[in-house]
């Protein structure tokens, strides 16, 4: 679990990182507007969010509340990566020292 973790801790720091980089050259309208404009761009953003909206799956089987599962879903939407990093540093900090990867994935959290 510590693996997962460190490597959670670490995207979540190189995301926050690249979008700051990122957002000093230009704010994300214009370089939205940018890769709007090709169709790789277009291809790479809709991969990117299918993929965010496949892990968004698990954290809403993950929540019981409704207004978490929203809450969640609007995270996941704006801030993508940096928010489930954010959601499985969360959910890995609330597991017991003992357990596997499975309490990980598969508990339900409170």
């Amino acid at each position: 679990m510590k693996s997962i973790k460190i490597f959670s801790i670490l995207v979540l720091i190189w995301m926050i990182g690249v979008s700051t980089w990122a957002s000093i050259e230009a704010n994300v309208f214009t370089g939205g507007k940018y890769i709007l404009e090709h169709r790789w761009g277009i291809a790479t953003l809709s991969d990117c969010y299918f993929g965010f909206y496949f892990c968004y799956l698990w954290m809403f089987y993950k929540e019981r509340s409704n207004a978490l599962r929203f809450f969640w879903f609007i995270l996941v939407t704006l801030f993508g990566t940096i928010a489930i990093s954010v959601y499985l540093l969360i959910q890995i900090f609330q597991l017991k020292k003992d357990a596997c990867i499975e309490d990980l994935l598969l508990q339900k959290s409170a």
